[in-house]
């Protein structure tokens, strides 16, 4: 990408065009600054000013963000793209009563075209990103003081669960396609040559790791490992944007074929009509997109979005949350659980977390326990008799894709408070 000004240029002419704003300054502007800033006034500071934006819309009121100049002396809209933001808000920075669409638009694709290439991070940004997985980590060590209230109603949500990890008992696993801890190539991920000693008495042997239950040499080449021996996850980064990258771990390929082997019935048992909530899902987020979507309409509904969600989830709140409920459940998901990882400087570490991203457990657990904190929340705000009712009444106003949350805007405060007071 030797002159992405270039194509940032020719968007902003059509769009001038279309709106019919001069841009020549504009362009001159952005040219400058990607001269002295390189890619990162792309990447991470144009993406702020669409920030403000949307922001201004909301709020009815456009804020300047630092590192953009005023138009002019008397004036808070931001000289660069003003020609647009002049057809959106007034000049004392109120929003105007019929902001022009075309302008808006023309914004946000000015500003947030660079927001997600794929280019490499700084150092800086890697090693920042290696020390916060760390550090996400030992904030976790302390263990969790889980309300009441979030305990009873997982003793409603979750008593079933024993009996799904019966079924589980001899599911079989499959491998995906990712990278693996032993880095094995894809045609060897299939032949198992380790297993978990731990795991045994959740996932024998003789069901997971071969087709054939009399497969005496296939049983016979496997190293059954203490768990002083389990390999560690490995943990890498893959691309996010320019401001960060994405910490993930990679998992030992037996941890795959069982974590799989749970992950899927799971899934499936949460998004039908035998659970019966309805509010977590896992194959489609356009139900979330549209109340997203329908929220910033009305204003009725909030996204709650969650900083490093699933680094954040410990081993002690699943524990806890699930012990009471589904005993053999915790302990199945506690078998195909990695415990340590390996850092790029080759240090290991015990996790606190219960499931880097990386594990096929990440997603479906964090958002059992984001479910079951919100729906606590709103139970509490209710003032009602806790019911297998009235969780399906109020299940109603909540939805879960992972760590997405949507719940009605008057709830929101008390169930970010209930998420923090789990960590």
């Amino acid at each position: 990408m030797k002159r992405p000004t270039m194509l940032l240029d020719r968007v902003l002419l059509n769009a001038g065009l279309q709106v019919n704003v001069a841009v020549e300054r504009d362009i001159v502007e952005i040219r400058r600054r990607f001269e002295h800033e390189g890619m990162s006034f792309l990447t991470i500071t144009l993406p702020i000013l669409c920030d403000a934006l949307d922001q201004g819309l909301a709020a009815g009121r456009f804020t300047r963000p630092s590192g953009f100049k005023p138009w002019c002396k008397r004036g808070n809209l931001p000289a660069l793209l003003a020609g647009f933001f002049k057809r959106v808000f007034n000049e004392d920075t109120s929003l105007a009563d019929a902001p022009c669409i075309d302008a808006i638009r023309a914004i946000r694709q000015v500003t947030r075209l660079f927001k997600k290439v794929e280019l490499p991070c700084s150092r800086a940004r890697v090693a920042a990103g290696y020390r916060r997985y760390i550090e996400n980590d030992e904030s976790l060590a302390k263990p969790v003081s889980l309300p009441a209230s979030i305990r009873r109603v997982a003793g409603y949500l979750w008593t079933d669960l024993d009996v799904l990890a019966e079924r589980i008992y001899c599911s079989p696993g499959i491998f995906g396609t990712g990278a693996t801890a032993e880095r094995c190539r894809f045609n060897e991920r299939h032949h198992v040559r380790a297993w978990p000693e731990r795991a045994e008495s959740y996932f024998p042997l003789a069901f997971h790791s071969s087709h054939r239950e009399d497969d005496i040499d296939a049983f016979n080449s496997i190293d059954v490992h203490p768990p002083e021996r389990e390999l560690p996850v490995r943990v890498v980064q893959v691309p996010k944007t320019l401001k960060g990258p994405r910490t993930i771990s990679v998992e030992p390929s037996y941890m795959m074929l069982m974590q799989q082997s749970v992950a899927k019935p799971l899934m499936d048992y949460l998004e039908s009509d035998q659970f019966g909530m309805y509010s977590i899902r896992f194959a489609d987020q356009a139900v979330n997109r549209e109340l997203a979507r329908d929220g910033s309409v009305s204003g009725s509904l909030s996204t709650i979005d969650l900083s490093d969600a699933s680094d954040l989830v410990s081993q002690d709140l699943v524990a806890r949350l699930f012990e009471g409920p589904a005993p053999p459940f915790l302990a199945m998901i506690e078998a195909c659980r990695s415990t340590r990882a390996k850092l790029p400087d080759g240090s290991v570490r015990t996790l606190n977390k219960f499931a880097s991203m990386g594990s096929a457990l990440c997603f479906p657990i964090e958002a059992m326990v984001f479910y079951t904190i919100a729906l606590s929340a709103l139970v509490d705000l209710s003032g009602k008799p806790l019911s297998k009712r009235l969780l399906r009444s109020l299940s109603a106003r909540v939805a879960v894709y992972g760590d997405d949350i949507v719940t009605p805007t008057e709830t929101a405060p008390t169930v970010m408070e209930y998420l923090e007071a789990c960590g």
